[in-house]
Parts: C-alpha cells; structure tokens; sequence
C-alpha cells in the first residue's frame, strides 16, 4: 500500500474525532496506507494578527509586523519605546516595589 501512495500520492480522508479524544478535528488518515496526521486548512482574518481553520476553527497567532508605526496586519498601533531609567532612578522605585519585581505594596 506504501508503494501506491509513493507513486499516486496519499488519499486523506477527515477523521472526526469522538468527544474524549483530544487530537482535533482536522486529523486525516490515508485510506491507503493508514498514515495519519493533522493538517489545518489555514485563511487569513483580515485586520486580526491570526489565521483561522476553515475545518474546525483552531487559531494560529502571528506577531505583529510593524511598519510606520502600526502593524500591517491588524492596524494596532507599535509600542512607545520604554523610558531607559538611570541605576539612581530605578534604585529610588526600589522602595516602592518597582525595582523588585513590579509589584507594588509587596507580598
């Protein structure tokens, strides 16, 4: 059976899961040799920083892409870049809980 699917290509076919088997529902076998595996049909959202499954909905996330100051994908604006504090500065912040670890009132 290997060798037909070497020669004519695999023949997939959609498996749909049962309700405590937790591998998907985009998970096709070869009606041919029996190999299995997940393959998601993928569409672009527009103005989203995600792609969809058009089979069974799963989300695939992409990082923002910025160019002139907002992501081409989605439109959100690019993060201000962080003011760099001097060793002084973040030393006071120190007292408050800042420098030690951003929490504030402590544990």
């Amino acid at each position: 059976m290997e060798l037909l699917c070497k020669i004519f290509g695999h023949k997939w076919v959609l498996i749909k899961p049962a309700p405590y088997q937790t591998f998907g529902n985009c998970f096709y076998r070869c009606k041919r040799c029996g190999k299995s595996q997940t393959m998601h049909k993928w569409q672009r959202v527009p103005n989203r920083c995600y792609d969809k499954c058009e089979v069974c909905g799963d989300m695939h996330y992409l990082p923002h892409e910025y160019k002139d100051g907002k992501c081409v994908r989605c439109g959100d604006p690019a993060p201000l870049p962080r003011e760099k504090l001097s060793y002084e500065e973040s030393m006071s912040n120190a007292d408050e809980g800042i420098g030690s670890g951003g929490v504030r009132g402590g544990w």
